[in-house]
């Protein structure tokens, strides 16, 4: 496992000169990095003009007071920050995936190997993502020069790249055959899944806000809120459609709150229902039952717990 960071090396070529050099921003956007940094931001419903990204770059490179809106300008201003880092990056690959995945397994059990390839890439939102658990990306931008927060995200990312068995996700797919379950998937588990890898990133107790502002102090004080918005798209799921407020809903948030407070009354063994056995179901019977044992509302209505909860084999 290693951090492949051609597409970085390519940007401080390419801003290393006065003009946009054809070769090397041909050979940036052919990296793996760039490539699937455009693709998903397409997914997310952020999709990018190739045209007006190469414009932005174009411009950032010929105009010291231009900045574009993929923050390439702050590339050129970091320039030689950057190059070390980089170069510090290379020299340490191995002690910083170590630390990382000694996070991720105080979470996972060490039985579930971790195998991925990382690639960095700079732009976007996101802190990262990951793909069919193989393949981690990270948002460089957010993290160059700051090695606590790089090492927190790769962990957050080497949580969703566990190896899960066959058998468990032959389960799981079986189980989403139906829509109604595939639904349920997209809000319910999207936020076991990220509620855990927010766990592995922070602790269960989160002393600093993340750098992405999808979870912070502030936004855990009104997580209430949040629940209420869950509550109007399972009400929707339940009525067998989708639901457009799914689009308003901070699953970090959520996710965070359910499982921090999992962690600390139940420990991990409760939350290898989802890590291993991708149960969603397990976990919110657990969490259900942690508030009603200390007289706290889950802030999930009564009929939509009793929904999620009736599926055979809890």
């Amino acid at each position: 496992m290693g951090i492949n960071t051609d597409s970085i090396e390519l940007l401080i070529k390419i801003f290393k000169k006065d003009k946009l050099d054809e070769n090397l921003y041909k050979a940036f956007m052919g990296t793996k990095g760039v490539r699937e940094f455009l693709s998903h931001e397409k997914i997310m419903g952020r999709p990018v003009s190739i045209r007006d990204f190469k414009g932005e770059i174009k411009r950032a490179v010929e105009n010291s007071d231009y900045e574009d809106g993929y923050g390439f300008y702050v590339f050129k201003n970091n320039l030689g920050r950057i190059e070390e880092d980089i170069k510090d990056i290379k020299r340490s690959v191995n002690p910083i995936i170590k630390e990382a995945k000694r996070k991720v397994y105080k979470v996972v059990p060490k039985s579930m190997p971790i195998s991925t390839d990382i690639k960095l890439y700079w732009g976007g939102m996101d802190g990262g993502f990951t793909l069919k658990r193989r393949e981690i990306y990270i948002n460089y931008r957010r993290y160059f020069g700051n090695r606590e927060e790089f090492i927190k995200i790769l962990s957050h990312e080497m949580y969703h790249a566990r190896k899960i068995s066959i058998k468990n996700r032959g389960k799981f797919l079986l189980g989403t055959i139906l829509k109604e379950n595939r639904l349920l998937y997209k809000t319910v588990g999207r936020i076991v899944e990220e509620g855990l890898a927010l766990i592995v990133q922070h602790g269960p107790d989160l002393k600093k806000d993340d750098i992405t502002e999808t979870l912070t102090k502030s936004n855990l004080v009104l997580v209430r809120e949040e629940f209420n918005i869950l509550n109007d798209v399972l009400w929707d799921i339940k009525a067998g459609e989708g639901s457009v407020k799914v689009k308003y809903l901070n699953i970090y948030v959520i996710g965070y709150f359910i499982i921090s407070l999992i962690y600390k009354e139940r420990g991990i063994g409760s939350l290898n229902h989802w890590t291993v056995d991708l149960n969603y179901r397990r976990i919110i019977k657990e969490y259900v039952e942690i508030c009603n044992k200390k007289g706290i509302s889950p802030n999930i209505e009564g009929a939509i717990i009793r929904w999620i909860l009736k599926e055979r084999g809890i």
